[in-house]
């Protein structure tokens, strides 16, 4: 099973949704929809759904998709039961695919009459008004096979990104120490709680703490605060920043308090600090 930082997802999908106006729908290994965005159906789609025999045949359709994408583990562009053009993505994790992601649905400009041809014939052979159904096929958006197939390799460096940077995660899966140290690193300036941290992770928070210990022989507030003051020492070597403006940037929302905690593990004072490694550039 997959497991997902909502908030990010969301944020990225909504991004590549407003790059590409295409559909964006998560499933998982079991093939069931875990997210999508806009969480709503297209109105094309939300018609040709309300027919039992049809949506019979959506699913069908996605699931030889998912087949096809299983066994060659790369994106499969392809045309739906109602001739739109959508692409199906997998979701790999170390190797194996986790889940998929599927990216439509659009209308390709060369497959307009075979379109109009389906829609006419679905009318005929179910209760399904023709007229709407040709007049929300309009409103789709337009593009090629070589776009749906760079919208689909785009993806997959997006899911690849998002594994990386634990917004999807396989549940249950261990997580590498050093993950948690990046994400420390990269988020210095943010909320390093316990709480936070084992959310991010999804993990419990004896776990969370084991883990630190066993790796860096001290537990998250000490490791993040070392963290802090490392990057401190940074800023006060190689900018020209205030004292309190490097207090803000490593996390620090009382400059003050950053001064002390400085000294404590220095032996100096951050301005002290400054002038003691200009002394030796001199």
């Amino acid at each position: 099973m997959l497991d997902f930082n909502v908030e990010k997802l969301e944020e990225a999908v909504e991004n590549f949704y407003k790059v590409t106006k295409a559909k964006v729908t998560i499933f998982d290994k079991e093939r069931k929809v875990v997210f999508s965005y806009p969480r709503d159906n297209r109105d094309f789609c939300s018609i040709v759904g309300k027919c039992p025999e049809l949506k019979k045949e959506c699913l069908m359709c996605d699931n030889n998709a998912m087949d096809i994408c299983r066994e060659t583990s790369e994106p499969y562009v392809y045309t739906c039961h109602m001739n739109l053009i959508e692409t199906v993505n997998p979701i790999k994790i170390n190797g194996v695919v986790a889940g998929y992601v599927m990216i439509g649905q659009k209308v390709e400009e060369s497959n307009v009459d075979e379109i109009k041809k389906r829609i006419f014939e679905v009318s005929k052979k179910y209760e399904i008004d023709g007229n709407e159904l040709l007049s929300n096929m309009e409103k789709l958006e337009k593009t090629d096979s070589e776009t749906m197939e760079a919208m689909g390799k785009v993806m997959m460096m997006c899911t690849s990104e998002m594994y990386h940077h634990r917004i999807i995660t396989k549940r249950g899966e261990e997580v590498p120490a050093y993950k948690i140290g990046e994400y420390i690193h990269e988020n210095v300036n943010g909320d390093l709680s316990v709480s936070v941290l084992c959310r991010h992770f999804h993990m419990s928070k004896s776990k969370l703490y084991s883990m630190l210990k066993r790796t860096y022989g001290i537990g998250l507030s000490d490791y993040a605060r070392l963290v802090r003051i490392e990057e401190s020492k940074k800023a006060l070597k190689n900018t020209t920043k205030s004292i309190n403006q490097i207090a803000e940037d490593v996390g620090f929302s009382d400059a003050n308090y950053f001064i002390r905690v400085f000294r404590k593990e220095e032996g100096v004072t951050p301005s002290k600090y400054r002038k003691m490694f200009q002394m030796e550039e001199k």
